[in-house]
């Protein structure tokens, strides 16, 4: 089976984040997209929700798309490495190819991640691309380390998660960046307030 893997801190998750994964389950014809929020993210200390909160808001929206949720980066101890969640999944789920989805802003610092060279033989890299975002990094992370890099055909997402938080704080309409049923799950567990 081909999976897509798509990890973040998803604080909260939001339209883009859906998106992203459903491009990359219709572009690349994988049999399945598993979310999985983070616990303790190492380059994230200032994840505001809590994970059961994330991880709630993100249940919802795998039920309701078709998508997977793994809880084994919320439920480990300690800080999440991607070359750790990769390990585990090929572990789960041996003979199968696995598709890491990141956003462009990810790809650009990915060579500074944890044992990098551990990460691209475990999987291929879907990059979501953001503006901003440049190929001389893919070239880089294709010379140093053999890694197999696809970019996705779906649009620019110029907000993020820090974007709709700071939204919520000041009280502003964050309907057009999230699903209802995240926008009444913040509302009714006053998040990010």
């Amino acid at each position: 089976m081909k999976r897509g893997i798509f990890g973040g801190s998803f604080d909260p998750p939001h339209k883009g984040h859906i998106s992203i994964a459903l491009a990359a389950k219709k572009e690349l014809g994988l049999d399945d997209v598993i979310i999985v929020p983070t616990g303790q993210a190492p380059h994230k200390p200032d994840i505001s929700a809590q994970t059961h909160h994330r991880v709630n808001m993100c249940r919802d929206l795998c039920e309701k798309f078709r998508l997977s949720l793994s809880l084994y980066e919320a439920e480990k101890e300690g800080k999440s490495y991607t070359a750790d969640l990769l390990r585990h999944f090929s572990l789960v789920y041996p003979g199968d190819e696995f598709y890491l989805i990141v956003g462009g802003d990810s790809l650009d610092y990915m060579d500074k991640w944890h044992t990098p060279e551990k990460i691209f033989p475990l999987c291929k890299v879907v990059v979501a691309r953001r503006s901003g975002s440049a190929d001389e990094k893919a070239d880089f992370l294709r010379e140093k380390y053999g890694a197999e890099i696809i970019y996705l055909n779906c649009g620019y997402f110029d907000y993020s998660s820090t974007e709709i938080r700071e939204a919520v704080k000041s009280g502003k309409d964050i309907s057009a960046h999230l699903f209802p049923e995240t926008e009444e799950y913040i509302i009714k567990n006053k998040l990010y307030r």
